[in-house]
Protein backbone atom coordinates (compact mmCIF):
# COMPACT_ATOMS: atom_id res chain seq x y z
CA UNK A 1 0.00 0.00 0.00
CA UNK A 2 2.86 2.34 0.84
CA UNK A 3 4.34 1.71 -2.62
CA UNK A 4 1.09 2.67 -4.30
CA UNK A 5 0.93 5.98 -2.42
CA UNK A 6 4.57 6.66 -3.21
CA UNK A 7 4.02 5.88 -6.89
CA UNK A 8 0.91 8.09 -7.05
CA UNK A 9 2.77 10.93 -5.33
CA UNK A 10 5.66 10.66 -7.80
CA UNK A 11 3.33 10.59 -10.80
CA UNK A 12 1.43 13.61 -9.50
CA UNK A 13 4.67 15.51 -8.83
CA UNK A 14 5.93 14.72 -12.31
CA UNK A 15 2.70 15.88 -13.96
CA UNK A 16 2.73 19.16 -11.99
CA UNK A 17 6.36 19.83 -12.90
CA UNK A 18 5.76 19.05 -16.58
CA UNK A 19 2.68 21.25 -16.83
CA UNK A 20 4.41 24.18 -15.14
CA UNK A 21 7.37 23.96 -17.49
CA UNK A 22 5.16 24.07 -20.60
CA UNK A 23 2.66 26.70 -19.45
CA UNK A 24 3.19 30.29 -18.49
CA UNK A 25 5.77 31.28 -21.06
CA UNK A 26 5.58 34.80 -22.52
CA UNK A 27 4.94 34.91 -26.28
CA UNK A 28 8.19 36.80 -26.96
CA UNK A 29 10.86 38.90 -25.22
CA UNK A 30 11.07 42.69 -25.26
CA UNK A 31 8.66 44.79 -27.30
CA UNK A 32 6.80 44.36 -30.57
CA UNK A 33 4.19 46.46 -32.33
CA UNK A 34 1.41 45.03 -30.15
CA UNK A 35 3.00 45.38 -26.70
CA UNK A 36 5.87 44.49 -24.38
CA UNK A 37 6.95 41.62 -22.15
CA UNK A 38 8.94 42.13 -18.96
CA UNK A 39 8.75 43.26 -15.37
CA UNK A 40 7.01 46.47 -14.29
CA UNK A 41 9.64 48.99 -13.16
CA UNK A 42 7.23 51.34 -11.35
CA UNK A 43 3.59 52.45 -11.31
CA UNK A 44 2.41 56.06 -11.36
CA UNK A 45 -1.08 57.19 -10.34
CA UNK A 46 -1.85 60.33 -12.34
CA UNK A 47 -4.10 63.03 -10.89
CA UNK A 48 -6.67 62.37 -13.65
CA UNK A 49 -7.11 58.87 -12.20
CA UNK A 50 -5.26 57.00 -14.91
CA UNK A 51 -2.49 54.55 -14.10
CA UNK A 52 0.80 55.02 -15.92
CA UNK A 53 3.84 52.75 -16.09
CA UNK A 54 6.82 52.35 -18.40
CA UNK A 55 6.61 49.57 -20.97
CA UNK A 56 7.31 46.24 -19.22
CA UNK A 57 10.98 45.34 -19.33
CA UNK A 58 11.95 48.97 -19.91
CA UNK A 59 13.00 51.70 -17.52
CA UNK A 60 11.85 55.31 -17.65
CA UNK A 61 13.25 57.02 -20.72
CA UNK A 62 13.95 53.77 -22.59
CA UNK A 63 11.53 54.22 -25.50
CA UNK A 64 10.92 51.12 -27.64
CA UNK A 65 10.61 52.03 -31.32
CA UNK A 66 8.70 48.86 -32.22
CA UNK A 67 5.42 49.89 -30.60
CA UNK A 68 2.45 50.82 -32.77
CA UNK A 69 1.36 53.64 -30.45
CA UNK A 70 2.67 56.87 -28.99
CA UNK A 71 3.73 56.54 -25.34
CA UNK A 72 1.81 58.75 -22.91
CA UNK A 73 4.00 61.78 -22.13
CA UNK A 74 6.60 60.03 -24.29
CA UNK A 75 7.27 57.59 -21.43
CA UNK A 76 4.25 55.56 -20.28
CA UNK A 77 1.71 52.90 -21.08
CA UNK A 78 -1.65 54.18 -19.80
CA UNK A 79 -4.53 52.36 -18.12
CA UNK A 80 -7.51 54.71 -18.24
CA UNK A 81 -10.34 54.65 -15.71
CA UNK A 82 -12.73 54.25 -18.64
CA UNK A 83 -11.24 50.80 -19.39
CA UNK A 84 -14.09 48.27 -18.93
CA UNK A 85 -11.93 46.17 -16.58
CA UNK A 86 -10.01 48.98 -14.89
CA UNK A 87 -10.10 47.61 -11.33
CA UNK A 88 -9.19 44.05 -12.34
CA UNK A 89 -6.39 45.19 -14.62
CA UNK A 90 -5.01 47.61 -12.02
CA UNK A 91 -5.07 44.79 -9.47
CA UNK A 92 -3.12 42.56 -11.88
CA UNK A 93 -0.63 45.36 -12.46
CA UNK A 94 -0.04 45.81 -8.73
CA UNK A 95 0.27 42.06 -8.22
CA UNK A 96 2.80 41.70 -11.04
CA UNK A 97 4.85 44.61 -9.73
CA UNK A 98 4.90 43.49 -6.09
CA UNK A 99 5.70 39.86 -6.97
CA UNK A 100 8.24 40.87 -9.63
CA UNK A 101 6.53 38.67 -12.22
CA UNK A 102 6.82 39.17 -15.95
CA UNK A 103 3.79 40.47 -17.81
CA UNK A 104 2.68 40.79 -21.39
CA UNK A 105 1.07 44.22 -21.69
CA UNK A 106 -1.00 44.42 -24.90
CA UNK A 107 -1.67 47.94 -26.14
CA UNK A 108 -4.45 49.38 -28.27
CA UNK A 109 -2.62 49.73 -31.57
CA UNK A 110 -2.53 53.27 -32.93
CA UNK A 111 -3.58 54.85 -29.62
CA UNK A 112 -2.16 58.29 -28.86
CA UNK A 113 -1.00 57.34 -25.37
CA UNK A 114 -0.32 53.59 -25.63
CA UNK A 115 -3.55 52.65 -23.90
CA UNK A 116 -3.44 49.26 -22.22
CA UNK A 117 -5.79 46.73 -23.80
CA UNK A 118 -5.08 43.72 -21.57
CA UNK A 119 -2.37 42.05 -19.48
CA UNK A 120 -1.12 38.53 -18.81
CA UNK A 121 1.03 37.65 -15.77
CA UNK A 122 3.70 34.93 -16.13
Amino acid sequence: MKRIYTLLFLLFSLSVNMSSSFAGTPPFEGCRATGCVGKIDFIYLHRDGSIKFPPPGKVRGDVPSELNCKLGEGVYFVLKQSHPHFKNTYSMLLTAHSSEKQVFARIVEGSNDCQLDYMVIY
